[in-house]
């Protein structure tokens, strides 16, 4: 099994030391495996190995990082912003590192582990948002706080956050958003912001079976293997193709505040995934092909260039199989 990279050079993996890697690269891990996660978020890289309990943080870029802890219990979920880097354990506790002082803690929740663990977590800029077992949607940092209880038949199944938003697809394939619309990422079909989970009307009665949050934008998939995309346009990271020389020099809509149904190509497959960096999205396709639309400033579109794409273009790879794990950074994205 190897490790792929593209985007963003920031721990100069590629040796060429150039910032930018606008194609895949294999980067030489000997400890890749099934249970093996990796996270990048804009200057620094989280890897988790050996059972999913050994941590390792770094980074050449804004301060010298380089921290590695063994747990005894297994790490499920990494989350990162600029400060903080949160890994939720299988016991439902969470562990708090600090960027600045390298430091880690346990983050105090007034959850009684025996009746009530954490399940899922997701970060946004200053905030982490958590689900537990019991359906119940909570702030978890800065401050704790219950911000929504799920009906029993609605069982949360994923959550994903921007810098200021999430959403959260249910099993039933309903999905729900809160936080900043400022910029449309909650799909109401306003810029309204709301303090708790709302429904999103505008796909309700589609199934959807995958979600992904950018920094502005959000993205869904369909069990029908259609794609939707909302929110903030800003770099073609939505994927609405700009096809008139007058919408390029009105510099077109770039806020879509309801879910647009987007064609990537005549020949494309059902769309399987989705995921997301800060300005830029991936798919992957139920035959295994990827395509990628927005921000390319470092490469992280993985077509050989560095220029941004508003529509969806096909990266040149064959090596996707069914058991491939990709993963989104703010720049960049990981494959293995």
């Amino acid at each position: 099994m190897s490790l792929k990279v593209c985007g963003f050079n920031f721990n100069k993996i590629e040796k060429s030391g150039d910032e930018v890697i606008s194609e895949f690269k294999e980067m030489p891990l000997k400890f890749i495996s099934n249970d093996f996660l990796l996270k990048a978020h804009s200057y620094y890289e989280i890897q988790i190995y050996n059972d999913l309990k050994k941590f390792v943080i770094n980074s050449n870029l804004k301060e010298s990082i380089n921290t590695t802890i063994v747990f005894t219990e297994t790490i499920l979920n990494v989350q990162l912003n600029d400060e903080y880097c949160f890994l939720l354990h299988e016991s439902g506790k969470i562990s708090k590192y600090n960027i600045s002082t390298q430091e880690f803690i346990t983050l105090d929740t007034p959850l009684n582990h025996n009746f009530e663990r954490l399940i899922y977590i997701s970060c946004r800029f200053q905030t982490l948002m958590g689900v537990s077992n019991s359906n119940c949607v909570y702030q978890l940092f800065p401050e704790f706080k219950l911000i929504y209880k799920f009906l029993k038949h609605q069982r949360v199944k994923k959550i994903s956050s921007g810098l200021e938003h999430t959403i959260i697809l249910t099993n039933n394939g309903d999905v729900f958003s809160f936080g900043c619309g400022l910029r449309g990422q909650l799909g109401h079909g306003d810029v309204a912001s709301q303090k708790v989970p709302k429904l999103i009307e505008a796909i309700s009665g589609i199934k959807i079976v995958d979600i992904a949050c950018g920094a502005f934008h959000s993205c869904l998939v369909s069990s029908f293997g259609d794609f939707y995309s909302f929110g903030w346009n800003s770099c073609g990271q939505l994927g609405i193709r700009k096809d008139t020389e007058k919408e390029v020099a009105n510099k077109y809509q770039q806020v879509f505040s309801l879910p647009q149904l987007i064609d990537i190509d005549d020949e494309t497959d059902a769309i399987k995934n989705v995921y997301c960096g800060n300005k830029f999205t991936l798919l992957r396709t139920e035959a295994n092909r990827l395509f990628s639309t927005g921000s390319n400033k470092f490469g992280q579109l993985a077509v050989g260039d560095i220029i941004d794409r508003n529509s969806f273009i096909e990266i040149p790879i064959k090596d996707i199989n069914n058991e491939t794990k990709i993963f989104c950074g703010y720049w960049s994205i990981t494959k293995f």
